[in-house]
């Protein structure tokens, strides 16, 4: 019963910013309510928005993608600071899984690509640690704002740079419950999928309208302290980016 109330506790408490991550993403994934009529208008709109466009290059690279989305993960996140630097056992490290949703305006994008938006994670650690008793005694909200030097056609590693901001909230087993403000930059590449299988990249576009994919790999400085530990030191992050 003490199980079933917890899960429940769980739900009310983080339904509000699910649904409204369902709701950012039906809005900005059209292709998700189950109509392509619209995709397939805009693949033969291409031809006649660019008569010039050389035929050998997919239609997908003339447009500019407005809406990201983002998500990774990392083995040890929140840099190098334990969790809990008093334990018998002080390096009780979490693991870390982030959502992001990103808006990147058209007028930003004439040299390299600027983006921001709302992010969502969590960070849960080891259950045989007892530090916390569910995975998600962990998480955060938060945003980021970056630029990816993106300089010319079919890029195939594109460097990323930016600012991350996260509004950390933590309940430990020993009592121990708060939240504080972590920020910092983070570093790193994508590696442009679209290259390997440009057929199916064309594919992804007329059905999803997904203009561009990622692999990404980011090393993030976060720093913060709280009445129980302090942040500090570089996490690595590896994921998917997927850009409309």
């Amino acid at each position: 019963m003490t199980n079933l109330l917890d899960g429940a506790g769980l739900i009310c408490r983080f339904a509000p910013l699910m649904v409204s991550f369902v709701i950012s993403f039906m809005i900005l994934n059209p292709a998700a309510w189950g109509d392509d009529s619209d995709n397939a208008a805009r693949v033969a709109e291409a031809a006649l928005e660019f008569p010039d466009r050389d035929l050998r290059e997919p239609v997908y690279t003339y447009f500019r993608p407005v809406w990201a989305f983002e998500l990774t993960s990392t083995l040890r996140a929140l840099g190098k600071s334990a969790l809990d630097p008093l334990a018998a056992n002080p390096a009780e490290y979490s693991k870390g899984v982030s959502l992001s949703f990103q808006f990147s305006p058209p007028w930003t994008q004439v040299a390299g690509v600027v983006s921001f938006g709302p992010n969502l994670g969590i960070y849960p650690v080891d259950s045989s640690s007892q530090l916390t008793r569910k995975p998600f005694d962990v998480w955060e909200v938060g945003g980021q704002v970056q630029y990816q030097a993106r300089l010319f056609h079919e890029q195939i590693l594109v460097p990323v740079a930016g600012y991350d901001f996260e509004y950390l909230s933590y309940s430990f087993v020993n009592g121990a419950s708060n939240r504080t403000l972590l920020s910092g930059p983070f570093f790193g590449a994508y590696f442009f999928l679209n290259f390997l299988e440009p057929l199916a990249a064309g594919e992804m576009f007329s059905i999803h309208q997904i203009i561009r994919s990622y692999l990404v790999a980011e090393m993030k400085i976060l720093q913060g302290t709280s009445p129980d530990f302090s942040i500090s030191g570089p996490s690595y992050y590896f994921g998917l980016r997927l850009e409309y």
